[in-house]
């Protein structure tokens, strides 16, 4: 019956268990970086949004005032000598409704993009945690395996080997002595 060279199977044993543990902790901590870049990315993208969104409303305000302060001169021509007039036609008007129309439809785009983008950044984290509870269950599948491989292969071979070497080596001496002592060399 054929049985498989079990000093070899130790070793394998230790050696994949080796490159697994190696694996678990590379594979995961460039996974975690690259998460990391993207989350960097998405934070970027939220505070230019941010930024946008700002400009938007105060823009979109802006224009309201403009379209009130037009309306209410128009409703009340008398006016003090102090002050000045600035009347705007109603296609001017209309231009600046268009404007707050797409300042509005600009704002809900952003705020869509910036919940979005909050939602790939919580999915990011959870996948960096993930990527961490994985990571350290196959780094400790990969060391028990190689502490397997190891302890196997010293404790059921290694020993043995050794002390068969042992009394090989004591038998050759004892040989080596015995057959130099009953030799005589002639010159």
């Amino acid at each position: 019956m054929y049985q498989p060279p079990t000093d070899s199977l130790y070793k394998f044993c230790a050696l994949v268990g080796i490159i697994i543990a190696l694996i678990a902790i590379a594979y995961p901590t460039k996974a975690i970086f690259e998460l990391g870049a993207k989350i960097n990315a998405v934070q970027r993208d939220m505070a230019i949004w941010e930024a946008e969104s700002n400009f938007i409303i105060k823009k979109s305000e802006r224009l309201k005032e403009i379209i009130q302060g037009t309306l209410d001169l128009q409703k009340k021509p008398s006016l003090s000598k102090n002050k000045i007039i600035i009347h705007y036609t109603e296609d001017e008007i209309k231009k600046f409704e268009m404007d707050l129309m797409e300042s509005h439809k600009n704002f809900k785009i952003g705020e869509a993009k910036i919940r979005f983008s909050l939602a790939e950044q919580d999915e990011l984290l959870s996948q960096i945690k993930e990527f961490k509870w994985w990571g350290i269950v196959v780094f400790l599948d990969g060391i028990l395996l190689a502490a397997y491989g190891f302890w196997n292969w010293y404790f059921k071979i290694q020993v043995h080997m050794d002390a068969e070497m042992r009394k090989k080596s004591k038998v050759d001496k004892f040989f080596k002595f015995r057959i130099k002592k009953n030799s005589t060399y002639k010159i």
